[in-house]
């Protein structure tokens, strides 16, 4: 039997996760970082310790919300670059496929005109 003992995780963690739009281990982690964070603080498992896990967790994942919520908000920018920078080689193609369209008809209207006064 393992008797080594599980890390105290609050059983919120879920919610807080799904609230603030991180992956449950990401979580974790902040959890245990604020858990390490507080002991540095305050003596294990006292009222002042949970609080303080609490606080640095929360204050953790609200940095991790902005975090994402920033990355999101320069995404389209991104996008609308990347498809500013195919723009010439769309022009460059379109412009030769109506050069070689206007050769095509160029081409066949002189063939005719030649057959014609032959």
């Amino acid at each position: 039997m393992n008797t080594t003992p599980t890390p105290y995780l609050p059983k919120l963690l879920p919610w807080y996760a799904r609230q603030a739009g991180v992956r449950i281990e990401l979580a974790e982690a902040l959890w245990r970082e604020a858990e390490a964070e507080a002991a540095r603080e305050y003596a294990p498992q006292k009222p002042e310790y949970w609080r303080a896990c609490t606080e640095n967790f929360r204050a953790a994942l609200r940095a991790e919300h902005e975090r994402k919520q920033a990355a999101t908000r320069v995404a389209p920018l991104f996008y609308s670059q990347q498809r500013m920078a195919g723009l010439p080689l769309r022009v460059s193609e379109v412009m030769m496929r109506s050069a070689a369209q206007w050769y095509s008809h160029w081409y066949t209207t002189a063939a005719n005109s030649l057959l014609l006064a032959a």
